[in-house]
C-alpha cells in the first residue's frame, strides 16, 4: 500500500479552523482514492504477469519450425482419423446390438432360424453340385 502523509501550516488561528479541516479531509479522501486505484492497478499487473506466464509455458510446447509444425498437423489429423472410425465402429456394435434377441428365447427362436437357412443353404448348394454334375456329363 502506499501512504503518503501531508504537513499543513496553519497560518490562520481560529475561525477557518472548519474550513481548513474539510481541506485536509479532501485532501485524505483523495489520497485514500489514489492509493486504492494504484492497488486495484497492482492486482491487475499480477493477474497479467501471471496469465502471461501461463501463455509462455503453453508456448514452450508449440513446435518451434515448420517441419515440427506439419508433423504435429499430420498426427492431429491421423488421430482425428483415428476417432472418426472409432466412432463408425461404435455406431456399427450399436446396430448390430439392436438386432440382436433380448430374451433367451428370442435368441432360442432366432438360432433354430439361423439352422434352417444354413440347412437350406447347404441343400441349394448340393442341388447346384448335382446340377454342375449333370451338365458335365451331358457334354
Amino acid at each position: 500500500m502506499h501512504t503518503e502523509t501531508a504537513v499543513f501550516e496553519d497560518s490562520s488561528a481560529g475561525s477557518e479552523d472548519g474550513v481548513f479541516s474539510t481541506k485536509i479531509d479532501d485532501k485524505i479522501k483523495k489520497i485514500k482514492k489514489r492509493d486504492m486505484n494504484l492497488n486495484k492497478m497492482e492486482a491487475e499487473l499480477l493477474r497479467l504477469h501471471e496469465q502471461c506466464a501461463k501463455h509462455a509455458l503453453a508456448a514452450r510446447s508449440l513446435p518451434t519450425s515448420m517441419a515440427a509444425a506439419r508433423k504435429e498437423a499430420k498426427k492431429q489429423k491421423n488421430i482425428n482419423k483415428m476417432e472418426a472410425e472409432l466412432l463408425r465402429l461404435h455406431k456399427q456394435v450399436e446396430m448390430r446390438a439392436r438386432s440382436l434377441p433380448t430374451s433367451m428365447a428370442a435368441a432360442r427362436k432366432e438360432a433354430k432360424k439361423q439352422k434352417n437357412v444354413n440347412k437350406m443353404e447347404a441343400e441349394l448348394l448340393r442341388l447346384h453340385k448335382q446340377v454342375e454334375m449333370r451338365e458335365l456329363q451331358l457334354q
